[in-house]
């Protein structure tokens, strides 16, 4: 029987239901122009004003995203790669200027550096989101000025306020800003992205210690023209970076902070992960330096120490960064995480030259993975690209704690037990403790802890399983998952635009890249719909699952329907329902009056070009009928309002094709031969826009609707 089309938006007070949907982030891949090479990511408006979202490309790169990190690249080799030198400074300090202080006194001071360094992140990202590269300007400036202020200290508090505190907040404040810009750049690189990025703190760490070392240690200029001439470096390399760094997106309003993100179980597991692993990463940056010293080695290569950690640590961000796009980010960090745990257990047991200087080796590779991968993980947790800033500054800073107090903690190990024993075993545990929590952010993730990639992967032919579009998080026993086919192009990209279901469902979407605009596609619809059926059975999904589609997909829905109906074999699920969105009932054309060219302008051309192979497909086919003996699952229609607008002079009298049946409720679906309708809701848009960004709240309003009427079906 079917009902009376729903037309209550969300908002409404009329409306019947009392869950608007939440919106969050989506990932839309689409078959752009193949020159193009464009991915398309629509994302949801956090604290947006207007709650509008536009939607954004992808260059992967291009002429700007690569300008963007190269300057990223060089705020890190001045901010990162100069608080890697701090062992230099360490050492230095304690025969030097401030021989009479002990090393957990001296170590505050590159404790209060990179806790400042993480935690100034936690303005400065925000301030990206909101005013862009402009944000990079003022806090790079100061400090520039904090390295000509040290230049100048000759007492403890000198050193604590100009290198610690004025150093520290103002590297923060620019660095944040610096990462946040990369990924609006890159989306499926952006591990590699990111990776070639941190890697510019590595050349910072191999170059900044060895110029140090080579003015002091040589005796060529006193400390504080060495500081200087460091100082002057900055202030180029500072320059041209700013200058290259520019935002792609528009500006995030709303709430400065974003203090909802700490609802995310896997966000508070992954800042979890970064304290701990962050409070043992750093000990070999600030103390191996003086272990080499202890066990023999001279200064001046000692001084040596330190770069080839980060020489090394510039592979361990790049390769790994490469290798995270491919077998995943997560798994990437943990491993990183566990062989550096490793390898600080045995730095006591090292005591010769060569020795030292392999563990340096081998730990700034693995260590590489740390910095670089967790501000990636960071970013992947953001639901909007325009708060990868805030979710960035917001995650550091409690790894800016564990910077404050680990070395200090460590120095007074050292002074108490006037060995390395201590030290390595609590920084060890600290970095295996972070790589379990790693593990643990996965699985909070929705991802399987042993799967072979944690990143969200389409389908690349019809013989793998079927895309998770979304995760149901929290799911109830009873929440039966949704499985949308793709639509005349082949794609899926409406889907990931979606909000979250209510109550919480797995979102599954076929997409089939063989049906293309590149050519027609082989098979009929029927020999589809049983392709799909096995894709089905392969995926692992077991038990009632809902149907559907947009367009072309709630065609193929129904035919699938019919094949099982038809077929003697069974299968491993079974249709509780269907969801046409926007299907109607599919008439050939040589069953068709006239009809009129509609106004396609406004497409993409990917879309014009998806249409025409969908047209020759359907050419001649015509939908199945079942007639009063057959079986059809209940259906809920979601239709479009708006008629297709005719094309530049041709006539507004014949209607589009898809508008052949807009007059009947259930747009033309008697033809089936039974009533399997159960309800239809109107969504105010036509066609080809009912996925349109400024119209996501309310499809996914109507598909959380149409579910909720299959579920009432089934009571």
């Amino acid at each position: 029987m079917t009902s009376q089309g729903e037309s209550n938006r969300p908002g409404d007070s009329n409306s019947e239901s009392d869950e608007v949907p939440q919106f969050h982030s989506a990932t839309a891949l689409a078959p752009a122009d193949a020159e193009a090479g464009v991915i398309e990511k629509a994302y949801s408006s956090v604290d947006d004003d207007k709650g509008t979202t536009p939607v954004i490309t992808f260059p992967e790169g291009g002429a700007r995203g690569w300008a963007t990190a190269a300057g990223a690249a060089g705020v890190l080799f001045c901010t990162f790669g100069y608080i890697n030198t701090f062992g230099f400074y360490q050492e230095y300090y304690q025969t030097h200027q401030l021989s009479g202080e002990s090393p957990s006194a001296i170590s505050w001071i590159g404790s209060l550096q990179g806790f400042f360094i993480f935690s100034g992140s936690l303005v400065g990202g925000p301030l990206f989101d909101r005013y862009g590269e402009k944000a990079l300007w003022p806090p790079a400036f100061i400090y520039v000025l904090s390295i000509f202020m040290t230049s100048i200290s000759m007492k403890y508090w000198h050193f604590i306020l100009a290198q610690g505190v004025v150093g520290g907040v103002s590297m923060g404040m620019t660095m944040a800003p610096a990462m946040a810009a990369v990924p609006q750049y890159f989306n499926k690189n952006r591990g590699a992205a990111m990776g070639a990025t941190v890697a510019g703190s590595s050349v910072g760490g191999v170059i900044l210690p060895i110029m140090l070392g080579k003015m002091l240690n040589g005796n060529a200029l006193s400390f504080g023209w060495a500081v200087r001439v460091v100082g002057f470096l900055m202030l180029a390399i500072l320059g041209v970076s700013c200058l290259c760094i520019k935002a792609r997106l528009p500006p995030r309003k709303g709430t400065f902070f974003l203090p909802g993100a700490f609802k995310d179980l896997q966000y508070v597991a992954l800042v979890a992960a970064g304290f701990l692993m962050v409070f043992g990463f750093f000990g070999p940056f600030v103390y191996l330096p003086v272990y080499a010293v202890k066990h023999g080695m001279s200064k001046l290569l000692a001084s040596y120490v330190l770069s080839i950690l980060n020489a090394a640590s510039f592979f361990g961000r790049v390769v790994p960064g490469i290798l995270a796009d491919k077998v995943g980010r997560y798994n990437t960090l943990f491993v990183g995480g566990v062989a550096s745990g490793i390898l600080i257990f045995c730095w006591p047991l090292i005591t010769t030259n060569a020795g030292i200087i392999v563990l340096a080796t081998l730990f700034g590779f693995f260590s590489g993975t740390i910095i670089s991968g967790l501000m990636v993980c960071l970013a992947s947790c953001a639901s909007d690209p325009r708060a990868i800033g805030t979710y960035i500054g917001m995650g550091l800073t409690l790894a800016g704690v564990a910077v404050l107090v680990g070395p200090p903690i460590n120095g007074a190990l050292l002074t108490e037990y006037s060995g390395f024993h201590e030290i390595s075993w609590l920084m060890g545990t600290m970095i295996m403790a972070g790589a379990v929590s790693v593990v643990l952010a996965k699985w909070l993730g929705g991802g399987g802890i042993c799967a072979r990639s944690d990143n969200p992967v389409l389908t690349t032919n019809m013989d793998e399983n079927p895309a998770l579009v979304q995760e149901a998080r929290n799911r109830p026993a009873s929440s039966i998952p949704v499985v949308l086919i793709h639509d005349g192009g082949g794609t899926i990209f409406g889907y990931y635009l979606l909000g979250e279901l209510h109550p919480a469902r797995e979102l599954w979407a076929i997409y089939n890249p063989d049906h293309d605009s590149a050519k027609p596609y082989p098979l009929t619809m029927e020999e589809m719909a049983r392709s799909y059926i096995q894709l089905i059975e392969t995926s692992g999904i077991r038990g009632p699952i809902y149907l559907g589609g947009w367009s072309l997909g709630g065609l193929l829905s129904v035919v699938i329907a019919n094949e099982i109906s038809k077929s003697t074999t069974p299968v491993s699920f079974s249709l509780a329902g269907l969801l046409l969105i926007e299907s109607p009932f599919y008439r050939p054309k040589r069953e068709c009056p006239p009809v009129r060219t509609v106004d396609l302008s406004h497409l993409p051309v990917y879309i014009n070009n998806c249409l025409s192979s969908c047209m020759i497909m359907l050419e001649e086919w015509s939908m199945p009928t079942t007639g009063p003996e057959g079986w059809l699952p209940p259906a809920v229609l979601i239709r479009s309002t708006e008629r297709m607008k005719a094309a530049p002079g041709e006539s507004g009298e014949l209607p589009a094709r898809v508008d052949l049946c807009r007059d009947d409720k259930i747009l033309g679906w008697a033809h089936m031969g039974q009533e399997f309708i159960i309800g239809t809701i109107d969504v105010e848009s036509n066609h080809y826009n009912i996925f349109a960004i400024d119209k996501i709240e309310e499809i996914t309003w109507a598909i959380n609707r149409a579910l909720q009427k299959l579920d009432s079906s089934r009571d």
